[in-house]
């Protein structure tokens, strides 16, 4: 039987965490010094520990089973959207570095979409409500591919090292303030409440894109976002033009 963790025999610092007033979550540690997330590996005993290696703290958490994973992942993807569509610029670093999160990131293109198409059912009905799905995941990964494009070919800085996975993750949760389209349904408001909605995710993704490219500079987030907007209006239009006349 291994024996109780001693963490001053394996020369094991003090865990911290670079987010005031939080911890990282079962089944994760939480890296200080970057603040990111990631999934944790096998752990020893099960048990909590802290490792320090070359001066990063990572604190280790076992992994949930059965129904409590399940809880987990529920609540994780819930707080990602929240912190998202509070415009966390840190949220958006932990899901660029997470390879794990690309389906959470699906997920929330997909429900803001049928937040969306409810929001506008009395127009569109149920159709609308598949097409904006649709629409809503091919333009998800036609902006991807364009600002990662734009972001790293012309318009990147000394520091910037992306992959379109990274902005398909951050991208991705921009998303999220798109559900508030759900209020659409609300006799009246529909159209400020999309308006709203539309420059909320407008901002979400310049800051998610700033994070992924790893600019210092927002100014230079926004023309990418700006250009890669115009393109995919432009290919869109080409594809819809192109069914229509099908």
């Amino acid at each position: 039987m291994v024996g109780a963790f001693n963490p001053v025999e394996w020369g094991f610092g003090t865990p911290r965490c670079t987010q005031p007033g939080t911890e990282p979550r079962i089944g994760t540690y939480c890296i200080a010094g970057t603040g990111r997330r990631k999934p944790s590996p096998t752990l020893l005993c099960g048990r909590t520990r802290t490792r320090r290696t070359f001066g990063i703290h990572e604190r280790w958490l076992p992994e949930a089973r059965g129904s409590d994973r399940e809880e987990e992942t529920v609540a994780d993807i819930r707080d990602r959207m929240i912190r998202a569509a509070k415009l966390d610029a840190q949220l958006y670093e932990e899901v660029e570095a997470d390879k794990g999160a690309m389906g959470q990131a699906m997920g929330v293109v997909i429900l803001s979409a049928i937040a969306a198409g409810i929001g506008n059912v009395a127009n569109g009905g149920l159709v609308g409500i598949l097409v904006m799905t649709i629409g809503a995941l091919v333009g998800w990964y036609i902006w991807a591919f364009l600002t990662y494009f734009i972001g790293t070919r012309f318009l990147a800085e000394a520091q910037t090292e992306a992959d379109q996975g990274e902005l398909l993750r951050t991208i991705g949760f921009s998303a999220s303030p798109g559900i508030i389209r759900v209020l659409g349904l609300i006799p009246g408001i529909r159209e400020i409440v999309f308006l709203v909605a539309g420059i909320w995710m407008l901002v979400a993704m310049v800051i998610a894109v700033r994070q992924a490219l790893d600019y210092t500079s927002t100014w230079r987030a926004i023309v990418v976002c700006a250009i890669g907007w115009v393109i995919q209006a432009i290919i869109l239009s080409i594809i819809l033009a192109v069914v229509g006349t099908g």
